[in-house]
């Protein structure tokens, strides 16, 4: 997935140690694209050059292998897949080809051959708890895509275009303006990035009309907001003065660590950023989220001390301009694996995109309950729709019942690499029918007078049709007989 190299978040996750001969210029620059500078493209064209003068078989198969890395890595999990099972025809020796394998089966939705290859993994590395970890991610992906759960998702097409498009927050109090990451054209950025190939990401600003129709997304506005690097994933604070967000500096050989800035809002424009003050410049510092009381921020990093990959640390404010040492959210959210764009709900509730825990193929949208003072409770995965076996992430809510919002997803049927999408939960309207009978008899009873009294003050009255049935349910107006988090008592006479 290209945001996370546009926001300096790709790392590998293992060296390989094969000392490789043969084609020396090839692969060391290969190899150097790959690890070094993140350049996957580059990277799979050299490697098929080396490839192919290459003569040696177990160095044949291990670029192979190389090459699949290259693919998965630039998110193309189809090519991954096709080249990950190359490597095992290759009879490449590393077991975690197969373990990549099933992830990017997972990731094309091809839940049931995954947890074969998942299966086999297990047998051939029963400790490794990634294996045991995709058998459950694959068992209940399917259940999961079977039943999904009661959610309207449609992409926001007037938003977005044939790039990358993010991470959508509100700038108003309204929620008509929203501020969104994009690489499409128009970046402040003078050319391309040599990593990705896309341009560098901007923040863009759209309004929304009052037929709903969305304006043409225009740079947000401001001295020192967007520049040559890249910025990214803001939020704003709850009295929507203040706007936090990304910024990552790249040069030619790679990245070079991301930060988070704070801006002040100046009507549609924004003032200057101010870096807030975390860590070491080379560190990776991204995707803030704001509790509803302005004094925490929640971030992803690659702090020393987590729990590996990339995780859910935070800052408290200790004065106007000051904040603590960041503080690790622990292994109750957090997993070697990784997690990133949080976001926290009026309620206090913790949601974030994971890869750690189980899920439906790339990443998915978790929720962790508050349960007070930066502690959240047991981790729960937010199901089809809203997650699928592609990336999804950046979720963020418009209403405080949390039915309905935004979030980010590059699954089939967008415009481009990532896309916002827009979920809503259907009204749900309850229908309370049934029918009277003679206690004696059994016969049905006709023109019996049915009073339905709640619990909440309601009452409704109707009566019994010639078969002794009667039925409450949505009135002329629109209102409802049966209401939700209600009990009912039903009262027949005649």
């Amino acid at each position: 997935m290209k945001l996370f190299k546009a926001l300096g978040l790709a790392f590998l996750s293992f060296l390989f140690t094969a000392n490789l001969v043969a084609q020396k210029s090839y692969l060391d620059d290969a190899d150097y694209a790959l690890y070094q500078e993140e350049k996957y493209f580059e990277a799979i064209e050299m490697y098929k050059k080396a490839y192919v003068k290459e003569k040696g078989r177990d160095v044949k198969a291990e670029i192979i292998f190389k090459i699949a890395e290259s693919y998965r890595l630039s998110d193309q999990t189809e090519q991954a897949e096709v080249w990950f099972d190359k490597s095992l025809i290759a009879q490449y020796a590393d077991p975690v080809a197969r373990l990549r394998l099933a992830q990017m089966k997972m990731q094309n939705g091809k839940y049931d051959e995954a947890l074969v290859e998942f299966q086999k993994y297990v047998a051939e590395k029963p400790t490794d708890p990634r294996g045991k970890l995709g058998i459950e991610s694959a068992e209940k992906a399917q259940k999961w895509k079977d039943n999904p759960e009661n959610y309207v998702v449609e992409p926001v097409v007037l938003i977005n275009s044939e790039f990358y498009d993010y991470a959508p927050t509100f700038k108003d109090k309204k929620n008509t303006e929203l501020i969104f990451t994009s690489t499409r054209e128009g970046s402040m950025g003078s050319s391309t990035s040599e990593v990705t190939g896309d341009n560098f990401s901007d923040l863009y600003y759209s309004k929304r009309a009052k037929k709903g129709k969305w304006s043409e997304p225009v740079l947000v506005e401001g001295a020192g907001v967007n520049t040559e690097a890249s910025e990214g994933a803001a939020v704003m604070n709850s009295r929507r003065n203040t706007m936090y967000f990304t910024r990552c500096k790249v040069e030619k050989n790679g990245y070079v660590g991301c930060q988070l800035l704070s801006a002040k809002a100046q009507g549609l424009k924004f003032a200057a950023g101010e870096v807030i003050p975390i860590a070491s410049d080379s560190a990776i510092i991204a995707h803030p989220a704001i509790t509803p009381d302005d004094k925490v921020i929640i971030f992803a990093s690659d702090l020393e001390g987590g729990q590996g990959g990339k995780d859910l640390w935070y800052i408290k404010q200790e004065s106007r301009s000051q904040w603590s040492e960041p503080i690790n959210l622990g292994t109750q959210v957090n997993t070697e694996g990784d997690e990133m764009f949080p976001y926290v709900g009026d309620n206090g509730d913790l949601y974030f995109a994971s890869k750690g825990h189980p899920g439906m193929g790339g990443l998915d949208i978790f929720v962790a309950p508050s349960i007070g003072k930066n502690k959240f409770g047991e981790v729960q995965n937010l199901k089809a729709p809203i997650n699928s076996p592609s990336n999804d992430f950046g979720i963020f809510f418009t209403k405080d019942d949390e039915e309905e919002g935004f979030f980010t997803s590059n699954r089939s049927g967008g415009k481009g690499g990532d896309d916002i999408y827009a979920f809503k939960a259907p009204p749900v309207i309850f229908v309370l029918q049934g029918t009277v009978r003679d206690v004696d008899c059994g016969d049905p009873v006709p023109n019996a007078a049915v009073k339905l009294i709640g619990t909440d003050g309601s009452t409704a009255e109707t009566q019994t049709d010639a078969g002794g049935q009667y039925k409450f349910e949505a009135k002329e107006d629109g209102s409802r007989f049966i209401n939700k988090n209600t009990s009912y008592t039903v009262i027949v006479s005649k």
